[in-house]
């Protein structure tokens, strides 16, 4: 995490990492990663979803279909608990991100902690994957610069009010929305 090894660094730990059994955790938080070794990772994710609870790709360099191919295998993760992933650099469509959000949120049952950045979602695309994040006891939420604007209010409120109870960390900054969502959530 933070250390930018880039993609020289990482094929200097690939066939470790390739040969661990057991990964519990895997944080590529600002590692400066391209799609290079995309599907290295993705192969790496496969072979652990059977104890993976802990997965960040935040700030990146994959392309949206780097993105992709990355996190195809995520959905796989029963014992996920933590998911994290976005780009600064590549804004991933909300098509995109529907199809790889679903079998994630309808896979990883024992999530606790959604954060997701930087995906041109909108107020459909968080309509869409509304229903899939309801049924998870999330503690932690992070839908910063998804492109929401105030009309989502009524989707966002519906898609919080169940982990209330639970939030620690609600985070939707960079978004078009106003004190609407909070004041309802107050109510």
């Amino acid at each position: 995490s933070r250390c930018r090894i880039g993609d020289r660094g990482l094929a200097c730990i690939l066939p470790g990492l390739c040969k661990l059994q057991g990964l519990t955790e895997l944080d590529l938080f600002l590692c400066s990663i391209t799609d290079v070794h995309a599907e290295s990772l993705a192969c790496i994710i496969h072979r652990s979803c059977t104890s993976l609870k802990y997965l960040q790709t935040l700030r990146n360099g994959f392309t949206s279909s780097g993105n992709v191919q990355v996190h195809r295998h995520v959905g796989l993760c029963k014992r996920l608990v933590t998911f994290a992933m976005g780009n600064a650099e590549h804004a991933m469509s909300r098509e995109q991100a529907l199809d790889m959000l679903r079998p994630i949120l309808t896979g990883c049952t024992l999530l606790k902690g959604f954060l997701f950045f930087n995906m041109l979602l909108g107020d459909s695309g968080l309509s869409d994957i509304s229903p899939l994040l309801s049924p998870l006891k999330l503690s932690e939420i992070s839908l910063q610069n998804i492109d929401l604007s105030n009309r989502c209010t009524p989707v966002l409120v519906t898609m919080l009010t169940p982990h209330l109870s639970r939030l620690t960390f609600l985070d939707l900054g960079r978004n078009s929305i106003g004190d609407a969502v909070l004041l309802e959530l107050t109510e």
